[in-house]
């Protein structure tokens, strides 16, 4: 199942439905730069594996199929999923250097066009990093914080007018691990 991650359009795909569904093949084609077939193609193979599902969308045209993450969480994977399993586990790291570089992409675009963003999105916006010295425990613990945050403030409601049109889509990566070097 994790072997469709394999291929970095069909990342590509399903990280932009998830910041953005639900979405055609259409629009999905005009984001990623490629032709509607091969990115229908794609999309249909993540569907295969539940990754992504078709939507109606009632003031869509009924010709065209819309198409949305199946789960708002996302894909949760650990390495302990793969413990004596050395093909899923080459398959898993595969598809985390491809996520990897997918974010590196994301950010490096987010370096270079910053200073095409209003004052205000560029003064808000930050790149940090910290360091810790934490156990094993520790390091879970807050993980499950953080995801918590955010989660948080994903799922608040907006109680500010409607029209508000300085409300932006942020994407926020986090990635915690131990120094290795």
């Amino acid at each position: 199942m994790l072997k469709v991650f394999t291929h970095p359009l069909r990342i590509k795909l399903y990280r932009i439905l998830r910041a953005t569904d639900p979405a055609t093949a259409s629009q999905l084609a005009v984001a990623v730069e490629e032709n509607v077939a091969l990115v229908s193609y794609h999309l249909r193979k993540l569907a295969v594996h539940g990754f992504i599902e078709e939507v109606s969308v009632p003031e869509g045209d009924a010709r065209q199929r819309w198409w949305k993450v199946s789960s708002a969480e996302g894909v949760t994977i650990r390495d302990s999923d793969f413990s004596g399993d050395p093909e899923g586990a080459a398959v898993y790291a595969e598809v985390r250097r491809l996520l990897s570089n997918d974010r590196h992409s994301d950010h490096q675009l987010w370096t270079q066009q910053r200073t095409d963003l209003s004052q205000e999105w560029a003064d808000a916006s930050f790149d940090s990093d910290f360091h810790a010295d934490l156990s094993s425990d520790e390091l879970s613990q807050l993980g499950a914080e953080l995801i918590e945050v955010l989660q948080r403030w994903r799922d608040r409601e907006h109680h500010g007018d409607d029209s508000d049109t300085d409300r932006r889509r942020i994407a926020i990566q986090l990635c915690a691990h131990p120094e290795l070097r």
